[in-house]
């Protein structure tokens, strides 16, 4: 009797040991596919962020807490930019624009130099219209946000050629048509037997951007151009999160180039102000502005104003063109911007003018830096 009350008990605690050990394994299971699917959220996430879907700027902050708290791997992350497409020459928007093209376009040419006036007309050159992301704009969101940059202007060109079957490419300018270094981007399509350049940026508008002759350039095929871009997304993007601690600082480490517009044009020149909104490895902004004018056969930049502080600037006189337009040895200072300088020279009066009418933007792009550089230092002396 009692061996079968022990053999029976035996079996009992067996059977419970199984159904605990299902119950256990269940469990397990239940947390592992919990993990998957806020991963799988994280990383949809991440795909609208960069896609520019994702607005909130407190979105974004508990995105970046979430990536930080290691929910997604970066190999996850660099696959979401792996997958980045640039061109989408089958979206009916696009089709819409081509559709405009008038029917006596009938040659590659004629079609290609009436988009191109469309550029010309349509398109702003700058980014505070959506400063933080996609870092780089989609022939789409060119088209729906009426503003972009030169690569992003480029972007939308070869998805025109491509709906239209026009051989196409982008070209990497390193040295412009006036002779200037530049790092610079705009693309070219194929006709009878030669490749034409096309680029409606403002700095060639005096010029005609059409046919454009710069200096030194080479000619890039599409898919290596967007391998490029991909890796250079991921990259700077990586940089602000795993440096700084936040992904918000992305799109202005990866296009600092914020904003250009026309202030004074004339039958024989254009005069353009080229804004600069730059960080330093310690998060410090430094704005930029400078004064290019243009004309047919030259390009000269002036004056430029700097600051690193909010409504304080100081201004710089170009003392030798023969430097390139980059070189710091073409500048010299003349001290913080007064109503003295102001009225004495008219190229600082009308880069003043401009940037009192548009402070307000670009003061919100820097109180955003300025509040990153704040959350970063905070969380760096807590590590401390």
């Amino acid at each position: 009797m009692q061996s079968a009350l022990f053999i029976f008990s035996k079996r009992k605690i067996s059977r419970f040991s199984r159904i605990f050990t299902i119950d256990e394994k269940m469990i397990e299971s239940r947390k592992e596919n919990k993990l998957k699917n806020i991963n799988r959220n994280v990383i949809n996430d991440v795909n609208e962020l960069i896609l520019g879907h994702i607005k909130n700027i407190d979105e974004m902050r508990q995105l970046c807490k979430s990536i930080l708290n290691n929910e997604i791997e970066n190999s996850e992350i660099k696959e979401v930019f792996n997958s980045r497409n640039y061109c989408h020459p089958s979206h009916p928007l696009i089709g819409e624009l081509v559709s405009k093209i008038p029917t006596e376009c009938r040659s590659n040419t004629q079609k290609a130099k009436w988009l191109f006036n469309w550029f010309v007309q349509n398109l702003k050159y700058g980014r505070l219209t959506q400063p933080l992301f996609p870092l780089v704009r989609t022939d789409i969101d060119v088209l729906q946000l009426l503003e972009g940059t030169c690569g992003d202007f480029s972007n939308l060109f070869v998805s025109c050629m491509d709906f239209l079957s026009i051989q196409a490419k982008y070209v990497r300018v390193d040295r412009d048509v006036y002779g200037d270094e530049q790092d610079h981007i705009c693309a070219a399509f194929f006709d009878d037997d030669r490749w034409i350049l096309v680029d409606p940026t403002l700095s060639y508008e005096k010029i005609s951007g059409w046919d454009i002759k710069h200096k030194e350039y080479r000619l890039i095929s599409k898919e290596e151009h967007w391998d490029t871009l991909r890796k250079e997304e991921y990259e700077l993007f990586m940089i602000s999160l795993e440096k700084y601690k936040t992904i918000l600082l992305s799109g202005i480490i990866f296009a600092p180039w914020i904003h250009e517009e026309i202030i004074d044009k004339s039958a024989d020149e254009t005069s353009t102000l080229f804004i600069l909104l730059t960080l330093t490895k310690e998060l410090d902004w430094q704005l930029w502005i400078t004064y290019h004018i243009q004309s047919s056969d030259h390009s000269s930049c002036p004056i430029r104003i700097r600051s690193t502080e909010k409504r304080k600037y100081e201004w710089d006189q170009c003392i030798s063109e023969s430097f390139g337009l980059w070189d710091e040895k073409r500048w010299e200072s003349r001290g913080l911007v007064s109503e003295i300088e102001m009225n004495a020279n008219q190229y600082v009066n009308k880069s003043m003018d401009y940037l009192k009418k548009n402070e307000e933007k670009l003061f919100s792009l820097i109180s955003l830096i300025e509040s990153e550089k704040f959350r970063f230092s905070s969380q760096y002396n807590d590590w401390k």
